[in-house]
C-alpha cells in the first residue's frame, strides 16, 4: 500500500531525544504532518512547542504519550532511549495501539547488548520479541540507523553532496515507502533489502562510530553503498542467499 507523503501523521516515539527531535524538525520544515511522543505527556507538549518555536510553518504537530500518539500515527519512527529493559518496557505500552503503521526502527542492539552480537541480532528482533503476537499489527522497516544525529542538521555533507541513509524493509511496497520518506527530507536512500538483513546494517554502526570519532565522515553515497556491498556479499556468500 503506497503511503500519502501529503496526509500521512508521522509520528516520533520519542521525539525528546537527539534522534527523534531532530528527524522531527526536518520532517515538519518538509511540511509533513508530525507527532511528538514522550513517556512524559507534559514532556511531549514541551518538546512540541519547541518545535513549533524552531519552525513557525509547521502547523501541523501532534503530541502525547508514547500509546497516544502511536495510535494517531500512520507512521512511527522507534527511537527509544535506556536500558534494554527500559526501551522493551516502552515499547510494550504501544501493544493496544498498533493497527498496521509503516513502523521505523532508528534503534540499534549495539546500545542494547554486548557488542559481540553485532552482526548476530537486530534491534527489529528484540521489538518484535517484546510484542510478541502484537509484532504482526504492524509493518516493520528500518531507517537511519547508521546515521549520527548530528548529520541530521542538514541532508548534504560539507561538500554538497546528498548524504545518504540506509533502509530496509519487510517486502518491496515498505521499502518504497520508507525511501520516500527519506528522499521527501533531502537525503538519498540506500535499499538494503529485508528486515533480515538489519543486523548487517547494524554491524556497520561501530565502523561508522570509529570513522566519525577520527573526523572522517562516511556519510556520502559512495563509501555507505561500498561498505554495505561489501557486507552484504560476504553474507550471501556464507549463507548461500543472494536478494533480488
Amino acid at each position: 500500500m503506497s503511503l500519502d507523503l501529503a496526509t500521512a501523521r508521522i509520528g516520533f516515539l520519542p521525539g525528546t531525544g537527539r534522534m527523534g527531535f531532530g528527524l522531527a524538525l526536518l520532517y515538519a520544515k518538509a511540511g509533513h504532518h508530525v507527532g511528538i511522543g514522550s513517556r512524559s505527556a507534559e514532556k511531549a507538549a514541551e518538546y512540541a512547542a519547541k518545535l513549533k518555536a524552531e519552525v513557525p510553518a509547521a502547523a501541523k504537530v501532534y503530541h502525547g504519550s508514547l500509546p497516544d500518539v502511536a495510535a494517531q500515527s500512520d507512521v512511527i519512527f522507534w527511537a527509544p532511549m535506556g536500558t534494554l529493559e527500559q526501551c522493551a518496557a516502552a515499547l510494550s505500552t504501544l501493544k493496544p495501539h498498533l493497527h498496521g503503521q509503516l513502523f521505523i526502527d532508528l534503534n540499534n542492539v549495539y546500545y542494547l547488548k554486548p557488542k559481540d552480537t553485532l552482526g548476530q541480532v537486530s534491534a527489529i528482533d528484540v521489538d518484535r520479541e517484546t510484542l510478541g503476537t502484537s509484532a504482526s499489527s504492524v509493518r516493520w522497516a528500518h531507517a537511519f540507523k547508521c546515521t549520527a544525529w548530528k548529520l541530521l542538521e542538514s541532508p548534504k555533507d560539507p561538500s554538497g553532496a546528498r548524504i545518504e541513509v540506509m533502509y530496509g524493509g519487510e517486502s518491496f511496497d515498505v521499502r518504497e515507502n520508507v525511501r520516500k520518506l527519506i528522499e521527501s527530507i533531502g537525503y538519498i536512500g540506500l535499499d538494503t533489502y529485508g528486515v533480515e538483513y538489519c543486523r548487517h546494517v547494524e554491524a556497520l554502526l561501530d565502523l561508522s562510530v570509529t570513522m566519525l570519532s577520527a573526523g572522517e565522515g562516511l556519510q556520502n553515497v559512495k563509501s555507505w553503498g561500498y561498505y554495505w556491498a561489501f557486507t552484504s556479499k560476504r553474507f550471501e556468500q556464507q549463507s548461500g542467499r543472494v536478494e533480488p
